[in-house]
């Protein structure tokens, strides 16, 4: 499979005040991003002082951390991809610091079988980060992260007890495998279609409550 880049700062100061300096402030959530919408590379995250000439990456996830090294990059790799991650994107990726404390780990799969043709992937659809960023609103006690077939059996092989897998429409077919090898590991199915139901029903609740909010404000404007 195809190498892909996070340059990241590599520094990492633990006092409160530059939190915001640390890579794992950003970094789970960005990889989350990059597998979902590029799933054909291997994303390996590296600070710049450590990356070499000779390194075969090809592809490079343009954050705004990489933004100050790209010039040498594309100097070093002049075939390199360059994969832009809006800004906007890139800050929703920002964790506070307890974002994990008392989570649950939760992994999605979004691999398809190797043999499914590409007309029947195109029937399943695609499972967005904006639908991941739904799965971790309706599912706050668990930490998500998305993860390859191969990846994901080195780890329950790991550890099964107080696992969840979700498995996308492209990974249905995985449900029986995994839950006969790994009978201790809760495992759900997610549809983008049902997220998207979800936060129809809850903007038309919030525009329920702001419109009787209004009325209230304005009886009580007439009647004082």
């Amino acid at each position: 499979m195809k190498k892909g880049l996070i340059i990241t700062l590599g520094e990492q100061p633990f006092n409160s005040l530059q939190w915001a300096q640390q890579d794992q402030n950003y970094l789970p959530r960005l990889k989350n991003y990059l597998q979902l919408n590029y799933p054909d590379y291997t994303w390996e995250s590296q600070p710049f002082y450590k990356l070499q000439a000779s390194d075969d990456f090809e592809a490079v996830a343009v954050t705004p951390i990489a933004q100050l090294h790209l010039r040498k990059v594309q100097a070093w790799f002049p075939d390199i991809r360059l994969i832009s991650v809006p800004q906007e994107d890139f800050m929703r990726m920002m964790a506070a610091k307890g974002a994990v404390m008392g989570c649950t780990t939760g992994y999605v799969l979004n691999d398809a079988p190797v043999m499914i043709s590409q007309k029947q992937l195109a029937q399943l659809g695609e499972f967005s980060a904006d639908a991941l960023r739904m799965l971790m609103r309706d599912q706050p006690t668990i930490y998500w992260n998305v993860v390859p077939f191969a990846e994901l059996k080195e780890l329950l092989t790991q550890k099964q007890k107080n696992i969840t897998v979700a498995l996308t429409p492209r990974a249905y077919s995985y449900n029986k495998y995994l839950a006969i090898n790994f009978p201790e590991v809760k495992i759900i199915k997610v549809t983008p279609e049902a997220f998207e139901k979800k936060s129809y029903q809850t903007e038309w609740s919030l525009l329920g409550i702001g419109a009787a909010t209004w009325f209230i404000l304005l009886l009580l404007v007439l009647f004082r």
